[in-house]
């Protein structure tokens, strides 16, 4: 059974979408106004596009089908693969990023990994806004991380900052060593002070992220930025990751458990702010025991691990065909 479905009507420069469908696998379903349709895999790193029939083929003569891996999409199905990965990884719990895949304006370099984020153990004013709409943003220590809880405190939506993965030769590790002149193979960074990684990052939408230096620090530990030789303005360096910003909608009845600590303080706070509303000793007794979320139990100030993206190539995909 199909968990979500969309009616789009969208990019005026190639067949329209009518249909999407995410169903509980994972899969999604695709399906233009021109008769033609996409299928994408469970693990998102294959897809089967379906051509429209021409008006003159014989109904017993099969449509072509092309199947295909996702990181080596060519040209001719690439926007529509684009728009299938997008609305799957706002529905489920983890992404399928592929850098060749992400424009460049959305990737960020850094020199730390950022596997888990640490929410803060008390409110703050830094760490929790609430809009006048109702709205209630909880951010994440560093700012990698942030959750917006809903007005209607039934679905929220968090940000956060994920790996993207990488093909085999642009992901090349340079080794540790004295093989510096051993040729270009090596990664050449700019000036540090160029190089922004976004993390609560600058105001896109409202939701007030800071931009941390290349120096900072992540889940309360300073990791090396690998320096090897400075030469000019320029540094040479060991590693080197790229990241995105993801966006995730999910509802509050079934909160995946990474989001469960920041969920938690967003509810627990919206609980205190009704609870110094009421009047009574009975009314102060019934906002107390009020549940916060099913399955929400988690104790606050405490780190936890960012959803893991999907590997590029499938490990069995005989299974989805």
């Amino acid at each position: 059974a199909p968990l979500v479905t969309v009616h789009l009507l969208e990019l005026a420069t190639m067949a329209l979408v009518s249909l999407m469908v995410l169903y509980e696998d994972d899969s999604v379903e695709m399906q233009f106004t021109d008769g033609s349709s996409l299928q994408l895999s469970p693990c998102g790193s294959e897809f089967l596009f379906e051509k429209a029939p021409a008006p003159t083929m014989h109904p017993l003569h099969g449509s072509c089908r092309v199947r295909q891996r996702t990181s080596f999409v060519i040209s001719t199905y690439k926007e529509q693969l684009l728009q299938a990965l997008e609305f799957r990884n706002r529905f489920t719990s983890r992404p399928y990023l592929a850098a060749d895949l992400i424009a460049a304006g959305k990737l960020s370099n850094m020199f730390f990994d950022i596997s888990e984020v640490k929410w803060p153990g008390t409110v703050t004013e830094d760490a929790l806004k609430i809009a006048d709409s109702g709205r209630v943003t909880v951010s994440s220590l560093g700012g990698h991380a942030f959750l917006y809880l809903a007005p209607s405190r039934l679905e929220f939506t968090v940000e956060f900052l994920a790996c993207v993965n990488q093909s085999p030769v642009s992901k090349r590790l340079i080794k540790a060593g004295r093989g510096w002149n051993s040729g270009p193979q090596q990664p050449l960074c700019h000036n540090l002070n160029k190089i922004k990684p976004v993390g609560f990052g600058v105001d896109r939408g409202g939701s007030g992220r800071k931009v941390q230096s290349s120096q900072s620090k992540s889940n309360g530990a300073s990791y090396p930025l690998m320096l090897e030789l400075r030469d000019g303005d320029s540094i040479r360096c060991k590693y080197i990751y790229q990241y995105t910003w993801v966006v995730q909608h999910h509802t509050v009845s079934s909160c995946p458990p990474e989001w469960h600590c920041p969920l938690k303080l967003a509810l627990h706070h919206d609980c205190k702010q009704e609870k110094s509303r009421l009047d009574g000793a009975h009314n102060h007794r019934q906002s107390a025991d009020k549940p916060l979320a099913p399955g929400v139990d988690v104790t606050q100030g405490t780190a936890t691990a960012l959803p893991k993206v999907l590997p590029l190539n499938c490990p069995a995909p005989h299974l989805h065909r």
